[in-house]
């Protein structure tokens, strides 16, 4: 539990969610599987399903890790101060506007 805990973004676990997990009368939320799969070094399917899943690609892998962290940034960035997302929107936009101006040249 304080293992997954460290790892995990989101709200904490309890003692009981971990053990109904172990004692597979539970089974994690998709979000939940994958911090728990790249920890292990396991596929999902195998931790959800007790078979392995169909083999991704590794495009696939890190299609689903950019995911997993977009969405994670988005997240933090809802956190934020209204301040603070306001200086991330010029950023990102100050950034997107260097890059456009750049492809043009």
């Amino acid at each position: 539990m304080k293992q997954f805990n460290s790892r995990f973004r989101g709200p904490s676990i309890r003692f009981q969610t971990a053990s109904r997990w172990l004692g597979g009368k539970a089974v994690p939320k998709l979000d939940k599987l994958t911090v728990l799969a790249d920890w292990l070094h396991v596929d999902r399917g195998l931790l959800g399903f007790g078979e392995k899943s169909r083999r991704a690609s590794d495009r696939q892998i890190r299609e689903d890790r950019a995911s997993y962290e977009e969405d994670e940034l988005i997240e933090g960035f809802r956190a934020l101060p209204a301040e603070h997302r306001k200086l991330v929107r010029e950023l990102v936009d100050a950034l997107k506007d260097t890059k456009i101006a750049k492809m043009h040249r």
